[in-house]
Formats: C-alpha cells, structure tokens, sequence
C-alpha cells in the first residue's frame, strides 16, 4: 500500500509540475526576449530597492540632524539654568544633551557606512542597465544576421535568374547594416564602459 501511494504521489506531483512548468521557448530570440524580460523585472526590482535605500539614508540623516538640534537646545537651557543658579537642573539638561550627542553619532557612523552600501548598489545598478542595453543591442545584431543568412540560403537556393538579382540587393544591404550595427554597438560599448 504504501509503494502505491508512493508511486502515485511521484506520478502526481510530476503531472503538476509538467502542468505548472511554462512552455519553452520556441525561437532562439524569443529565448533572448524571455531572459531580456527577466532582467526587466530583475533591473525594476533594483531600483526599487535602490530608491528605498535612499529614502531611508535621507530619513537616517534627518534623525541624526534632529538629535544634534536637541542636544544644542539642551546646552542652551543648561545656560538659562547656570544663570538662574539652578545647577541640579543644568546639570540634568547637560545629561540629556550627552545622550542626544551619543545618538546622533551612532546616527552619522551608521549614515556613512549605510551610504557606501547604498552608493556600491546603485553602482550595481548601473551596471545591470548597461548590461540590459548591451543585452538589446546583441540581440538586434543577432536579428539581423539571421535575417542575412535566410536571405543567403534564399540565393543559393534560386538560380541565377530575375528573382537572383533583388535577393543580391537585399543581401548587401543587410550586410551593411549588420556592419553598420557591428560599429555601432562597439562605439556604444566603448563609450558607456566605466573607467576603472
């Protein structure tokens, strides 16, 4: 009984996970627009989380500026109780300031390393951008030469007859935009790679 039911929990779950698996791709660039859309996905889910962080960063320094305010207000009132001669209350406002003190400076070494963290990932953003870019632009490079060798089979296929000649036309003229797009995309590469 139990090899039954284990049989039939094996056979179930494989019948869902067959039903619940996407279809593959059908054509290498639907496989590229299929990996080009999870890096979408991939790149927004970034800078959401990038735009968090800085939110956060500015809300981090805010925090710490408010603690600066509070221990200037309470040196001031330690001031005004000095004069009065009331020294337990000066006193107690300079305990207080000591505090704010000790917070916004925990508040501004947090803010500093939180910064290098939030600088390395919208730097990682960036870099994912250019690759997603660079992703394109192979892609319609990839396109285009396709095109091109559909076109040269179409040629070997015919005989040298009046439907040769336009098909030669069409040949180099893809030719030269694959290689006008070849340029194209080495000049982009270069002049968006970051120094290092």
């Amino acid at each position: 009984m139990r090899l039954l039911d284990a049989i039939l929990g094996r056979a179930r779950s494989l019948v869902l996970s067959l039903l619940s698996a996407p279809p593959p791709p059908r054509t290498v660039e639907q496989h590229i627009d299929q990996h080009l859309t999870q890096m979408d996905g991939t790149l927004s889910s970034c800078r959401s989380k990038v735009a968090r962080l800085r939110r956060e960063q500015v809300e981090l320094a805010e925090r710490a500026r408010r603690h600066r305010d509070l221990a200037t207000q309470r040196v001031h009132m330690a001031r005004a109780c000095a004069a009065r001669a009331e020294v337990e209350d000066a006193r107690e406002h300079l305990l207080v300031r000591d505090k704010h003190e000790r917070l916004a400076a925990q508040l501004e070494a947090q803010l500093a390393a939180f910064a290098d963290q939030a600088d390395q990932l919208a730097d990682a953003v960036r870099e994912l951008e250019l690759e997603v870019e660079d992703a394109r632009r192979k892609k319609a490079l990839l396109v285009t030469q396709e095109t091109c060798a559909q076109a040269r089979l179409q040629l070997a296929g015919h005989e040298k007859d009046r439907i040769a000649a336009p098909l030669e036309e069409l040949l180099e003229t893809l030719e030269d935009r694959v290689t006008h797009r070849q340029v194209q995309a080495l000049l982009e590469s270069a002049s968006t790679t970051p120094a290092r």
